[in-house]
């Protein structure tokens, strides 16, 4: 019950993992769309068509504000005018106050104005006439001063304790007509006419206007949006195909390159890009030209140095140091796989009187005969050795003493006659110490060549050319 119990946890938990997991991808994958070049490139896009169509209804809705303003205003001289036209015999002689009055509300009925005001020459009221908003604020309008130094042109009056404006205009009443007072004698101011529109009158115009321009803004914004994503995608398209080229490049597909169809910038980008590439390519594959060339160098000259550090310079055999290592190794597994090891040490009779008389040319020569008499009768495994001097070690490998002192007598035997084939005027033998792993029970393996080097003694003295085994009895060998 306890391990199902585990195992179901840790299913449970896996589970967990694997969600939270696949919901981080997710959010990434997301966080990667949302900072793409595509997305900002089409908001960027669509912000402009609606920063441009923002900037543009800006200006219609002033410059509509602008006209209908200055409209309202020539129809506001208008009227008065004609009111002022009409109203001048009516206060030529004898003020006619009925008449006035029914002028004043015939023209405020049947015209956009909220209220008509008759004033003579003192600025008091003949006549008037009020409408809509402006009817409550009769005896404020009334009560207000001429302004006679904007006489005929129109100005803003706003209420704004109740958030109320007007466009209201004074005008002049003349005796011959109305308008601007001359310096024509004949021509008499004979009173003022105050009229007053509300921005209401044109308001309605102009939000019919605005409504129809919101209306193309929000059909313009539909169709950038679209407009604007395929616009950019045609542009991130061929971006994002040399992006995910130039990615695989960078991860060592050197063989991936760009189409190079198109005219515009980008395909100058992919061309270059494939220049680069190929460039890049030719100078990778030279230097790993370069670098297997240097490793097949090295290898040959650290497999020299080896040999160098390693072997005899003159005979080829290994040297001293290495011969150290290869005993210990050797000596190593003989006891780990409990199996025997020989050593045969061999040394070279009567060989400083070569030196002396035939000289150290001919002594070398008898070196490299001898090393290579050597070599010639051993198994690959087996390991010779010249330490130094005259004197040569080999090591054999699961071979008994008996079995090492036949290899060292057919050794000084081929040796013998090798030396009489090809340096006849020199005399030279050789004289051999055998010992094994097996024999002696070494605990150590330089004990091995020591009872080796006491056997070799043993066999000059006893007449050299001779093998001298681990019982120490003299093997004569026959010539």
């Amino acid at each position: 019950m306890v391990f199902f119990y585990r195992v179901n946890v840790m299913s449970e938990q896996q589970h967990t993992t694997d969600a939270l997991s696949g919901e981080v991808s997710w959010l990434r994958r997301l966080g990667d769309v949302l900072v793409s070049f595509q997305v900002k490139s089409t908001t960027l896009v669509v912000f402009l068509c609606i920063a441009v169509a923002g900037a543009s209804s800006s200006f219609l809705v002033r410059s509509s504000m602008s006209a209908l303003g200055q409209q309202q205003d020539e129809a506001l001289v208008g009227l008065s005018s004609l009111m002022a036209d009409a109203a001048s015999p009516m206060m030529a002689s004898s003020v006619d106050r009925q008449a006035l009055a029914e002028l004043a509300k015939r023209t405020a009925d049947g015209a956009p104005l909220v209220y008509v005001v008759i004033h003579d020459t003192e600025g008091h009221v003949i006549a008037s006439a009020y409408q809509g908003a402006a009817v409550e604020l009769r005896e404020e309008i009334e009560s207000r001063e001429l302004d006679k130094t904007v006489l005929g042109t129109p100005s803003s009056w706003r209420k704004k304790s109740e958030r109320l404006s007007f466009r209201e205009i004074v005008y002049p009443i003349n005796t011959s007509h109305g308008g601007i007072q001359s310096d024509d004698s004949t021509n008499l101011l004979t009173g003022y006419i105050r009229a007053a529109m509300a921005p209401n009158t044109y308001r309605k115009t102009l939000a019919s206007s605005i409504d129809m321009l919101i209306g193309v803004g929000i059909i313009a914004l539909v169709f950038s949006i679209p407009l604007g994503f395929l616009l950019v995608r045609r542009i991130a398209s061929p971006l994002h195909e040399l992006g995910t080229t130039m990615l695989q490049f960078s991860q060592g597909d050197l063989q991936v390159r760009s189409p190079e169809g198109r005219r515009d910038e980008i395909g100058q980008l992919a061309r270059a890009f494939n220049r680069m590439a190929d460039q890049h390519q030719q100078a990778h594959e030279g230097v790993l030209r370069l670098n297997a060339e240097l490793e097949q160098r090295v290898l040959q000259r650290t497999e020299q140095l080896r040999d160098l550090s390693t072997r005899d310079p003159l005979t080829g055999l290994y040297n001293r140091r290495h011969l150290g290592e290869a005993l210990r190794q050797a000596f190593v597994e003989a006891q780990r796989y409990e199996r025997n090891l020989a050593c045969v040490m061999i040394d070279l009779d009567d060989f400083k009187n070569v030196n002396d008389l035939q000289g150290h040319r001919v002594g070398d020569q008898v070196l490299v005969l001898a090393a290579e008499t050597i070599k010639s009768q051993l198994r690959s495994s087996d390991i010779p050795a010249r330490p130094g001097g005259d004197e040569f070690v080999i090591l054999l490998p699961q071979t008994s003493a008996y079995r090492a002192a036949t290899i060292a007598r057919r050794i000084i035997s081929a040796f013998c006659e090798s030396v009489k084939a090809e340096i006849p005027e020199v005399s030279v033998g050789m004289s051999a110490g055998i010992s094994d792993v097996e024999t002696l029970k070494p605990a150590v393996p330089e004990i091995l060549v020591d009872e080796a080097d006491r056997a070799l003694y043993q066999a000059k003295a006893n007449g050299k050319q001779r093998v001298c085994t681990p019982d120490h009895l003299p093997d004569p060998l026959s010539t």
